[in-house]
């Protein structure tokens, strides 16, 4: 988090809006079934955006199952970066750890991305890099869809390269890999001064694409992008300074990008990025000024409808300089907000109940009910440098049902955690597990701690369908 602006409450009542609750609510019961040690000695850091730097929620992904295996990255203690997989559903972590590497920072953005390409079985990971030349390396074909017979070691894997295309090296921040739904891959990530850029790795035509320009503008803007059915990609962001969250989508892999209402807004061969001048081009979701808490999550449902989670302060509360407040006004008064496009293309917005802790995860399940995790500071103390690094995990759901209005609190895990809960996308819609990535807090600044996987499953789901 970096400085912003927050809100003073004009009447404390407005920033604690009544949340919606549908009638005869289902009860749920979350069960943690499997706690798995991925390393005993996992990295934590002393820098000016906290100590985290295995689990953020910008990460895309860190956690990830693909061929009945499971496959994570982190840094450990020695600041190496090492890549794990098992296999599933409760087999022994076999662990990489690349040894010509380390990793000097004490950035939290310099955060490690791993992808799988369906499409020839490559495993991809770039790490290490706020502004900084590209660091990325990847893995022979195969090793993902044959990991029986693959012997789990570095020299599966190439070197440290800085261009995925001969003659381009950009200076990378918020790398993201996401899989295509023909089975190739994609890397999108900010360059320079903040332009987004997206690669398409295609094997068949070997390797990785020219870059497009997608968003540009102020070397600030976070994202989250990711496919739903009808090979639709999804892409949400937002301008620091503008107070705006910001939607498009696009229906060919990132070629041609539309805004709600089909209108194009920007089409390959442009040879140029939307940028804030070009807001009225755009889907413009939240108008507060206070969407400061950039983008937690987003997910997909299975109707194609997309969610995202961010937290702010309410509307309808005056600005206010946060720096000196943040305890007394910003936190109390700040919800987790979960917007959603309807299939008019509405938009509509909930509040969850608070307090607001880490940025949030939002998924939903076969039935479309909605699941937020994130953690809570269980303490008072509260400073903006480190405001999640005492955490307990905290589940929330809402129904389908209820049009996501009756968010509840379901399940409180102690801890202490002190990363963002990621979870395994991929598992949760093949089996229904929702594994989490979790790392115990630090007795003391930069102490190594344990990194596992939680897995739980939510059981006595309720069987109503969507209201609409």
């Amino acid at each position: 988090m970096n400085r912003r602006r927050f809100l003073k409450t004009a009447l404390m009542s407005a920033a604690c809006p009544v949340v919606g609750k549908a009638a005869d609510a289902p009860q749920f019961n979350v069960q943690q079934f499997n706690s798995s040690i991925v390393d005993k000695q996992a990295l934590t850091i002393q820098g000016r955006f906290g100590q985290v730097i295995n689990g953020l929620a910008f990460q895309q992904h860190a956690l990830l199952s693909f061929a009945g295996h499971q496959y994570v990255s982190w840094y450990n203690g020695k600041r190496q970066v090492c890549v794990g997989r098992r296999k599933l559903p409760n087999g022994q972590w076999e662990t990489v750890r690349f040894d010509d590497y380390e990793f000097h920072g004490n950035d939290a953005h310099d955060t490690i991305s791993l992808g799988i390409c369906p499409a020839d079985g490559t495993v991809h990971l770039s790490f290490d890099h706020h502004g900084d030349p590209l660091r990325y390396r990847v893995s022979k074909a195969g090793v993902a869809t044959s990991p029986d017979e693959t012997q789990w070691t570095s020299h599966l894997f190439g070197p440290v390269i800085h261009e995925l295309r001969e003659g381009h090296q950009p200076k990378v921040t918020y790398p993201r890999f996401i899989t295509c739904p023909d089975g190739r891959l994609q890397f999108f990530y900010r360059d320079g001064r903040g332009t987004r850029r997206l690669h398409t790795y295609d094997p068949a035509r070997g390797g990785w694409s020219a870059p497009r320009p997608i968003i540009a503008d102020n070397g600030y803007t976070n994202y989250h992008t990711c496919y739903g059915p009808k090979n639709r990609l999804h892409l949400f962001w937002h301008w620091r300074g503008s107070g705006r969250l910001c939607y498009l989508y696009s229906s060919d892999k990132g070629r041609t990008w539309r805004k709600n209402d089909g209108e194009i807004v920007l089409r390959e061969n442009d040879g140029k990025a939307v940028g804030k001048k070009d807001m009225h081009k755009v889907t413009v979701l939240g108008s507060s000024s206070a969407t400061f808490m950039m983008l937690g999550g987003q997910y997909i449902d299975s109707k194609g409808r997309p969610h995202e989670i961010v937290w702010h302060i309410p509307d309808g509360v005056q600005a206010q300089d946060f720096e000196h407040d943040w305890q007394e006004w910003g936190r109390p008064q700040a919800r987790y907000h979960h917007y959603w496009r309807d299939h008019q293309g509405t938009w509509h917005s909930n509040i969850l109940p608070g307090p607001v802790g880490s940025r949030a995860k939002i998924l939903l399940d076969s039935k479309n009910n909605a699941y937020a995790v994130y953690t809570v500071n269980k303490t008072d103390d509260w400073d903006w440098q480190i405001y999640f690094s005492q955490g307990e995990l905290v589940i929330a759901t809402a129904t389908a049902a209820s049009g996501w209005t009756d968010w509840k609190i379901i399940h409180r895990e102690p801890g202490p955690f002190l990363n963002e809960m990621l979870f395994d996308d991929s598992r949760w819609r093949s089996d229904g597990v929702l594994s989490l990535l979790a790392q115990n807090s630090p007795n003391s600044p930069g102490e190594s701690t344990i990194l596992r996987v939680l897995d739980l499953k939510i059981e006595d789901v309720p069987l109503g369908n969507d209201r609409d």
